[in-house]
């Protein structure tokens, strides 16, 4: 029994159909309906050969299986497939540290992470901007993430923000005065 296709690299949510060929030992194709079932996680399939991969990224060696009889035990034939899950495309981006505060006059360095959809981390583009929201303390933050706050107290908050593709991340700054820190 051969799987087709073997080695396959899908993203997190993704489905592949597979299919399953039985040969003799002469090597002539003998028609068969396959059991298919998943032996090493990665994800699931249905009877009909359609693998739907899980939500944890990793390589599933020899995880796809498909068999020639309904106990798929002793006896009988069996052919595997590995599955190679990667995270899916970026869908969120979380900014720390988130609140934090600083004193007026003071630097803090954010960092960004950005999640698919399932939860698992992912590259963000390097095409990602910062900002502060407009209307708050007035501190400024470059595109290396260093946030300055502005020198005067009593002001109030910022909300520092990273978006990358029309996705963003948000973290508030409490900017207060060195005595109230």
């Amino acid at each position: 029994v051969t799987v087709s296709p073997d080695v396959q690299q899908l993203a997190v949510g993704a489905t592949q159909q597979y299919t399953a060929v039985g040969k003799d030992a002469n090597g002539s194709i003998v028609p068969f309906t396959p059991i298919w079932s998943v032996q090493a996680k990665g994800g699931t399939i249905d009877a009909s050969g359609i693998f739907t991969a899980g939500a944890v990224a990793g390589t599933f060696a020899n995880t796809v299986r498909a068999c020639s009889t309904e106990a798929c035990g002793t006896g009988s034939l069996s052919g595997f497939a590995t599955v190679t899950v990667g995270a899916g495309g970026l869908a969120s981006i979380s900014v720390t540290p988130n609140p934090i505060d600083v004193g007026t006059g003071a630097s803090q360095q954010f960092t960004a992470v950005g999640r698919d959809a399932r939860g698992n981390v992912v590259p963000i583009p390097d095409s990602r901007t910062w900002s502060v929201l407009a209307g708050h303390a007035g501190g400024t933050i470059t595109n290396a993430a260093n946030y300055t706050a502005p020198a005067t107290p009593g002001v109030g908050f910022d909300s520092v923000r990273v978006t990358s593709g029309g996705i963003s991340g948000f973290a508030r700054v409490n900017v207060k005065t060195a005595s109230t820190l």
